[in-house]
């Protein structure tokens, strides 16, 4: 299996109304970098998300980020940014 690759079992049938969402909502075009996404509740019963980026490799990258699936209250837009080495960038803090 690569390190890219998922392995889920989805019980379909043990609920009335089932939605699954597979894959990662936000992707950028630089693979050395890790794409965090983390979904937080609201008050109002909606959500908002922190996205961030980190940069193990000893070399600045510039990236762009860009959201690859339609999360409900997930308004992000392409943004590019550059994240040094061993640095950690918040992408946005909904």
């Amino acid at each position: 299996m690569s390190p890219a690759s998922v392995r889920a079992t989805l019980y379909h049938c043990l609920a009335e109304k089932t939605e699954a969402i597979i894959g990662h909502p936000v992707v950028c075009d630089s693979p050395g970098l890790i794409v965090q996404v983390t979904q937080k509740p609201t008050g109002d019963g909606g959500y908002s998300y922190y996205v961030a980026v980190s940069n193990p490799t000893d070399k600045p990258i510039q990236t762009t980020l860009r959201k690859n699936i339609p999360l409900p209250d997930f308004p992000f837009e392409s943004t590019e940014l550059t994240v040094p080495p061993g640095g950690y960038r918040i992408a946005s803090d909904g």
